[in-house]
C-alpha cells in the first residue's frame, strides 16, 4: 500500500526519490566506471518521466476520494449548495442529520458565516473494498462572521466515502476533535 500511495498518489514525493536514487546511481557508476553501472544510470534516466507521467495518468481509488473531499470542501468555501448536495450520498449522515436537514442547516450556516482560503492537508486514507473507504484529514480555512474575524481555524474530519455508478460520495461525516477547538459533533456547527 506504501508503494502505491509512492507511486500514484504522490507525485512531488516520488519525484524526490527518483531524483535522489538517480544521485546515487551516479555515484556508483562514478565510483565503479562499469558498463553495467552506466546502464543502470541509463536506466535511471529513462524511468524518472515514465514514472512521473504514470503517475500523473493513473488516479487510484484514495485520490478520487481525496478529490471528492476537496471538492466538498471548495463548494463549502464557495457557498455553493447544490455542489455539497451533489457530494453526499442519498443515504448521507452526520451527527444525526440526513442529508436533506445537513443542506438546511448549512445553507443557514455559511449565510451568516464565511469560510475562505480552505487548505486539506494530512490525509490518511483507508481504502475498504472497491466501493468504499474513510478519510481523514485536517482543513485549515479562515472563518468570518459579519462582525467578528474568527482567524484561521484548523479542524480534522473522518469521512466515509462509498461508490455508487462509478461516483464516490459522502456517506458520513465525523468531526474529530483537535486543540483548540475541539469540535467533537456536527451539531455544534449549527448552533
Amino acid at each position: 500500500m506504501m508503494l502505491t500511495s509512492l507511486l500514484f498518489e504522490r507525485p512531488w514525493t516520488l519525484g524526490f526519490v527518483l531524483v535522489a536514487m538517480q544521485f546515487i546511481l551516479i555515484g556508483c557508476w562514478s565510483w565503479q566506471r562499469t558498463r553495467n553501472a552506466a546502464r543502470c544510470v541509463w536506466i535511471g534516466f529513462g524511468l524518472i518521466p515514465i514514472l512521473l507521467i504514470l503517475s500523473r495518468i493513473v488516479v487510484t481509488p484514495g485520490e478520487r476520494m481525496m478529490i471528492v473531499c476537496r471538492e466538498l470542501a471548495q463548494a463549502v468555501d464557495d457557498g455553493d449548495m447544490a455542489a455539497i448536495g451533489s457530494k453526499l450520498s442519498p443515504n448521507f449522515e452526520a451527527g444525526g442529520f440526513d442529508r436533506a436537514e445537513l443542506l438546511v442547516r448549512a445553507e443557514r450556516a455559511l449565510t451568516q458565516t464565511r469560510v475562505d482560503d480552505e487548505s486539506l492537508w494530512g490525509f490518511d486514507i483507508r481504502v475498504d473494498g472497491s466501493d468504499s473507504g474513510v478519510v481523514e484529514f485536517t482543513v485549515s480555512a479562515r472563518v468570518r462572521t459579519s462582525d467578528l474575524d474568527l482567524g484561521w481555524i484548523h479542524t480534522r474530519w473522518r469521512v466515509q466515502l462509498r461508490k455508487a455508478n462509478d461516483h464516490w460520495s459522502v456517506a458520513q461525516l465525523e468531526p474529530l476533535p483537535i486543540p483548540p477547538l475541539n469540535l467533537r459533533e456536527i451539531r455544534s456547527l449549527f448552533r
